[in-house]
């Protein structure tokens, strides 16, 4: 099957929301992240913009979805809804949890992902 030739990029910006992500927690600790507007807001809308993708990609793209399940596809879009529709009750605990131990997963993942579709073009 080849690849849309939209998917590529779509798997691009999630790598490189991952990338930011990993570069906004750096070497931060929780209470930091905590602490840091700036941080915390850049990783949820980095996090919602990626759930964005996962859901364009479901919508348009169902059997590339199917045929890739481990990629956390539906985590990503329900942690969209859940930074989207409950901001005000947001535990950024587990935003910051999501970008210490998901994320760099989640970019491996993607990486080899992206390696897959471009021997398909």
């Amino acid at each position: 099957m080849s690849v849309d030739f939209r998917v590529p990029d779509y798997l691009g910006k999630i790598r490189s929301l991952c990338l930011d992500i990993q570069a906004f927690v750096e070497g931060m600790p929780l209470e930091d992240f905590l602490s840091d507007k700036r941080s915390e807001n850049a990783v949820a809308m980095s996090l919602i913009a990626m759930g964005e993708i996962a859901t364009v990609l479901s919508n348009k793209y169902p059997e590339f979805i199917e045929q890739h399940k481990h990629i956390p596809w539906r985590y990503m879009r329900g942690m969209r809804n859940v930074i989207a529709h409950g901001y005000f009750e947001l535990d950024f605990v587990v935003v910051y949890e999501t970008a210490i131990t998901s994320v760099p997963e989640l970019l491996t993942q993607i990486e080899a992902l992206i390696l897959e579709t471009q021997n398909k073009r």
